[in-house]
């Protein structure tokens, strides 16, 4: 049975269309304020069902929801600009320095050397989770880790992105456009 079906399609005359073939697939839908979410995938949170995991607990910030506990080389999420142009990991014990510094703050002064054009969220004022691309492309979300095949359980993140303001300056005089 289906809830949803194609009405129309501007090439349903053409021969050997058929519609059924081309009928809406059910999607996850979720709601916040005035904005509508749509997960594609129906099946998103079954393939990443939280385990019963007693240790290295992190939220979306990187800290353990129980004791606060900071991480520095895993946990969190981690936004990579348009500008990075690349995803960035951390590293194992071996390379430290891919670590975020200590005290494991998720704020600029306390970001891995290697990782520019990218920022860690961080839950301490929500204006500080707000950048502005400064160039076309990909926006990368992704964990904060270096071995990711041990991971369990999933982020639920909302993200809503802006158009800047498009107005073009004004023409210097003497100028051709």
């Amino acid at each position: 049975m289906r809830d949803a079906f194609l009405a129309r399609f501007a090439r349903a005359a053409s021969p050997g269309f058929d519609p059924d073939a081309f009928s809406l697939l059910p999607v996850s839908v979720d709601t916040w304020g005035p904005f509508l979410f749509v997960n594609p995938d129906p099946e998103a949170q079954d393939r990443f069902k939280e385990k019963q995991v007693k240790t290295m607990r992190r939220d979306p910030f990187g800290e353990d929801p129980g004791t606060g506990h900071k991480a520095r080389a895993e946990g969190g999420v981690i936004v990579s600009m348009p500008e990075a142009g690349q995803i960035f990991y951390s590293g194992n014990d071996d390379h430290q320095d891919r670590w975020i510094k200590q005290p494991g703050l998720r704020d600029n002064a306390h970001r891995p050397d290697h990782v520019r054009n990218a920022y860690f969220l961080d839950k301490r004022s929500t204006t500080r989770n707000r950048r502005t691309a400064r160039a076309a492309g990909d926006f990368v979300i992704s964990a904060w880790d270096h071995e990711f095949a041990d991971n369990v359980g999933f982020y639920r993140l909302h993200v809503l992105v802006k158009r800047g303001n498009t107005r073009r300056p004004d023409p210097q005089p003497g100028t051709v456009e």
